[in-house]
């Protein structure tokens, strides 16, 4: 089937901003006392928010409490030092590139659907792929909720005047199976990203790929 609407998520899928995140987390635990940690820990976490992040990391110091209020406070920290450099550190995924350029030159709609703030999101679309004419790059906004709620995706698809039917969703974790089911989209799993092959074994989706390539017989 070929699909005029496909939409992607970012972290995972598109681009490997796992060392910066990673880089950017451990030096706000370092700052405040906590322990610091490893890239394959940080992939396990992510996927959620940053919220969601921050507080399971926070749990790894043995013997280590946190308030509420010093939670927030690192939260924050974390969240404004990406938000400052959010580019070094992450790379493109190989072949991303090649499979968005192929897809819109045949014609197809490309969109960016991240949990990160859309201020985050933006200028990171902008820097990796800047010949790439994206129909829509949306982050998280304040009115809307995370995925895997579909309340974005659903409004993605009204805004371009596409139906479900006729738009799939890539992504590359629990998270992205749950959304594209609820919003009653054909989803894509990317078995590169931040989840290993046994996590996203049994999660629903209509395939599940090794490299980007191998989504445009899919697509197309």
């Amino acid at each position: 089937m070929s699909y005029s609407f496909v939409v992607f998520d970012l972290d995972g899928t598109l681009i490997d901003s796992l060392p910066s995140i990673t880089a950017h987390l451990n030096r706000t635990l370092q700052a405040h006392g906590f322990q610091t940690l490893s890239v394959s820990r940080v992939r396990e976490l992510v996927g959620n928010s940053s919220k969601y992040l921050v507080e399971r990391a926070l749990l790894e110091t043995p013997g280590r409490t946190c308030s509420p209020e010093e939670q927030w406070t690192i939260l924050n920290e974390y969240n404004e030092a990406y938000r400052k450099e959010p580019i070094s550190g992450t790379r493109v995924y190989p072949g991303v590139t090649e499979l968005l350029r192929e897809l819109t030159a045949a014609g197809h709609g490309c969109a960016v659907l991240s949990n990160k703030p859309e201020e985050i999101v933006r200028p990171i679309a902008a820097h990796f792929f800047p010949d790439i004419a994206f129909w829509q790059v949306r982050g998280y906004r304040r009115d809307t909720p995370r995925k895997p709620d579909p309340a974005g995706l659903l409004a993605m698809m009204e805004e371009r005047g596409v139906p479900a039917a006729q738009t799939a969703y890539v992504g590359d974790s629990e998270v992205d199976a749950l959304l594209g089911k609820a919003a009653g989209t054909d989803t894509f799993l990317v078995q590169y990203g931040f989840r290993t092959r046994q996590e996203l074994s049994g999660l629903f989706c209509r395939a599940r790929v090794d490299r980007p390539q191998e989504l445009l017989p899919y697509l197309m």
